[in-house]
């Protein structure tokens, strides 16, 4: 073994131990653990949004006068607002919005 390699194993050998530490330690505050799985969430909901919005078209102005303010139904899970617009397609959007501005603020 040539010694680039010797090093290269005892350097990853420590990363691995010490991210070992770090979800271990994350493990006992359950309290951070929730929210690192409520982040964790957030970010796979922002990233496959585009995939699983049932109306595109109503993110972008899109209007539908004759559905303006429907109650919560299986066609619109949230309903929709006063402009017929969407609310859950419009809530999915929003979350990549409000990450982004996260993300840039810290």
């Amino acid at each position: 073994m040539s010694k680039k390699s010797i090093y290269f194993n005892i350097l990853m050998k420590r990363k691995l131990e010490t991210l070992k530490e770090y979800l271990y330690l994350l493990a006992q505050n359950k309290l951070t653990f929730a929210a690192l799985i409520i982040i964790l969430f957030l970010i796979i909901i922002a990233i496959i949004a585009p995939i699983i919005v049932p109306f595109p078209s109503h993110i972008y102005g899109s209007v539908n006068p004759q559905d303006k303010l429907l109650s919560p139904s299986w066609t619109y899970l949230f309903g929709t607002d006063e402009m017929g617009r969407d609310l859950f397609s419009r809530v999915l959007y929003g979350t990549r919005i409000s990450l982004l501005g996260s993300l840039i603020a810290v």
